[in-house]
């Protein structure tokens, strides 16, 4: 089994138990640079080729320096790290997972799994619809002995999230003027 850095963290974000879709739907940092930029280097063995990224995309599994998002700090640099220039964007994205591959079904929102990269790979393809229902099935079920739950950056996702909830609210302070109140007469919502 690869280290647990070298897989790949990812975050219940949505648990479904239908009897024709038992899957949970997961997060995961993704990066990406649409801006041209130079000064990049690409090492094959031991050559080195500068070039011009044109594009790039990407999954980042490790913060800065290596090893696990065990803390709220270290998911926040990476954020201020990589997007500090303006021309890299750290995002969320998602793909979907079988329930049983996540603590046998027991995932709750929040959790952090760090699956392999074949596993990964196969979701992304079953996202995109290049691989069927049944063969992504097979595939997580091969792939069971590489998935981890990572009880450490559990915790320290679920604290990332509150503080960047914080501090949203702190920055866009609530205005009375813009407040929504509920209204019997029109059934609904109206604005003050």
């Amino acid at each position: 089994m690869p280290p647990e850095s070298l897989l790949i963290p990812v975050i219940v974000d949505s648990v479904k138990r239908y009897p024709s879709f038992d899957m949970s739907r997961c997060n995961y940092l993704s990066i990406d640079l649409d801006t041209p930029r130079p000064g990049w280097a690409i090492q094959i063995r031991q050559f080195v080729v500068p070039f011009l990224m044109l594009r790039l995309g990407g999954i980042l599994f490790e913060p800065i320096g290596g090893g696990l998002f065990d803390s709220p700090q270290k998911i926040a640099e990476l954020f201020v790290y990589l997007e500090g220039e303006g021309t890299l964007l750290v995002d969320m994205e998602d793909v979907w997972l079988p329930n049983f591959v996540l603590r046998r079904g027991d995932a709750r929102v929040g959790d952090v799994f760090r699956v392999s990269s074949q596993l990964f790979e196969s979701a992304l393809l079953f996202r995109e619809g290049r691989l069927r229902v049944r063969d992504f099935i097979e595939r997580c079920e091969r792939d069971l002995e590489n998935v981890r739950y990572s009880e450490g950056e559990t915790a320290a996702f679920l604290k990332w999230r509150e503080m960047e909830i914080l501090a949203a609210r702190e920055q866009y302070p609530k205005s009375d003027a813009l407040a929504f109140r509920s209204s019997e007469r029109s059934g609904g919502l109206e604005r003050l």
